[in-house]
C-alpha cells in the first residue's frame, strides 16, 4: 500500500484543494485465508486514514483488490462508516454499488449487463472484478471545497456490459467503444483497433473517473487601453494557468459563440494581460471575458 498526497499546481495549498489517494494491490485467491488477509489489509489501510489523515480528507482508495463479492469482509471494511479503531471518518462509496449491496457476485456466471459492466479482468475473458476506485463520501456527493468526483464517469473502458461473462471485449458484440475514434491528429485509431490493443496490452481493463478541484477564480483589478491594445490587470491567477481573452458582441450569446481574441500563461498569481489588436475602433460597442484553464 502506498499513500500519496496531491494539490493542484499553480495556487496555494488550502486545506480545501489537498487530496490522498491510498494505492493498494490486494491478496488475490479465494481461499479462506486469502480472504482474510484482504480483510486485513482493509483494516490497515482504513485505520492508516483515520490516525494520519483530517477529518473530511477527500481520499480516493484505488487499486488492485482481488474482491470476488460484495460480501466480502475487506470490501465491507472500506465501506464501513467508522474505521476499525472507531472514528468516524474515511468511509468509502463504490461509484458502481452505491448502495453498499453486499449480495454481488463478480465472480461467477451471469447475465446481468449491470454486474457484467464492473468487470475488469480479464480483457479476453471477463469473469472478475479486480479494480476499483472507491472514494470518500464528501468526493462522491460533491460536498462543496475540495476534490469532487463528476457524476457518471466512473466506468470500465472498453467495457459496458455488452460482452457476456468469459467473452472477450474484442468481439463483435462489445459496443463499448462503438464508433468512437481517437482523432487527435496525427494519431487516429479506431474503436476496432482500442479494442485489440485492450487485449494485447494487458489482461485488466482501465477503470475510468473524472473528478474536480476548485480553482481560485480570477479577480480583475484594472483594465486599461491603448489604441488596439486591451491590457487587464488580474489577481487570484493560478501561476502557469492559461488565460483567454474571449471576445463577443453580445452579452447574451452562449460561451461556444464567443471569439478567442487571445491566449497567455499566468506567471503568478497577480499577472498584468496585455492583448494586442483586439480592440476595433470602428465597432460600436463590444464585449470581453477572461477564461482560465
Amino acid at each position: 500500500m502506498v499513500r500519496y498526497e496531491f494539490a493542484p499546481a499553480g495556487v496555494p495549498v488550502t486545506a480545501s484543494n489537498v487530496f490522498y489517494v491510498y494505492v493498494s494491490h490486494y491478496k488475490s485467491g479465494t481461499t479462506s485465508a486469502d480472504l482474510a488477509a484482504r480483510a486485513q489489509e482493509a483494516q490497515i489501510i482504513r485505520t492508516n486514514e483515520a490516525i494520519d489523515l483530517p477529518a473530511g480528507a477527500r481520499v480516493l482508495y484505488v487499486g488492485d483488490y482481488n474482491v470476488t463479492t460484495s460480501g466480502e469482509a475487506g470490501y465491507l471494511t472500506m465501506l464501513a462508516k467508522s474505521s476499525p479503531n472507531g472514528l468516524t471518518q474515511g468511509g468509502a462509496l463504490d461509484a458502481m454499488n452505491p448502495n453498499a449491496s453486499p449480495s454481488l457476485n463478480w465472480g461467477a456466471s451471469t447475465s446481468n449487463t449491470n454486474v457484467l459492466a464492473m468487470e475488469t479482468e480479464h480483457s479476453y475473458e471477463l469473469e472478475y472484478r479486480d479494480d476499483l476506485q472507491l472514494m470518500t463520501t464528501n468526493a462522491y456527493f460533491g460536498a462543496p471545497g475540495g476534490l469532487t468526483y463528476v457524476p457518471g464517469t466512473y466506468h470500465v473502458f472498453g467495457n459496458n456490459g455488452t460482452t457476456p461473462y468469459y467473452g472477450s471485449v474484442n468481439a463483435g458484440a462489445n459496443t463499448a467503444l462503438a464508433n468512437r475514434l481517437v482523432t487527435n491528429a496525427p494519431v487516429f485509431i479506431s474503436a476496432t483497433q482500442l479494442l485489440l490493443d485492450l487485449t494485447d496490452a494487458s489482461d485488466h481493463l482501465p477503470v475510468v473517473a473524472d473528478y474536480a478541484l476548485p480553482l481560485p477564480t480570477p479577480v480583475i483589478n484594472g483594465v486599461s487601453l491603448s489604441g488596439p491594445n486591451l491590457t487587464v490587470t488580474l489577481a487570484n491567477c493560478a501561476t502557469n494557468g492559461v488565460l483567454t481573452l474571449l471576445a463577443g458582441t453580445s452579452l447574451a450569446w452562449p460561451l461556444a459563440n464567443w471569439t478567442a481574441a487571445a491566449t497567455t500563461t499566468a506567471t503568478s498569481g497577480a499577472f498584468t494581460f496585455t492583448a494586442t489588436n483586439v480592440v476595433n475602433p470602428a465597432n460600436p460597442s463590444g464585449f470581453f471575458i477572461i477564461q482560465e484553464k
